[in-house]
């Protein structure tokens, strides 16, 4: 597969009266090269998965998200400034293509 050495390490835990909010973060290493990025990079990103139970308390549900950012290859990457987008509601996505786009006519 494409990642290797799987391993989660729980960062948080919430509840609510039908469900189970579980907050991870998970580590690997990455087995394909992915653009200029070689094969065999340690990565770690967020995860949270949401277990949804019925009233028999029997699961309903589970609801899998994560970044998957931490995959990609590094010069993508150094766009990111964590500090700067902190506390802002902006996307990732679009505050790159902002910066990407500034003054250019074909991003209109």
């Amino acid at each position: 597969g494409m990642l290797s050495g799987l391993n989660g390490e729980i960062v948080h835990l919430f509840y609510t009266y039908d469900s189970v909010i579980v907050e991870y973060v998970v580590r690997g290493t990455v087995e394909v090269a992915l653009g200029d990025a070689p094969a065999g990079r340690s990565v770690a990103f967020p995860m949270c998965v949401i277990y949804q139970f019925d009233e028999a308390g029997k699961l309903a549900s589970e609801r899998v998200y994560t970044d998957s950012g931490a995959l990609l290859p590094e010069p993508i990457l150094l766009h990111y400034d964590r500090d700067r987008l902190c506390g802002q509601r902006q996307s990732l996505t679009d505050r790159l293509r902002a910066e990407h786009c500034a003054g250019e006519a074909h991003c209109r």
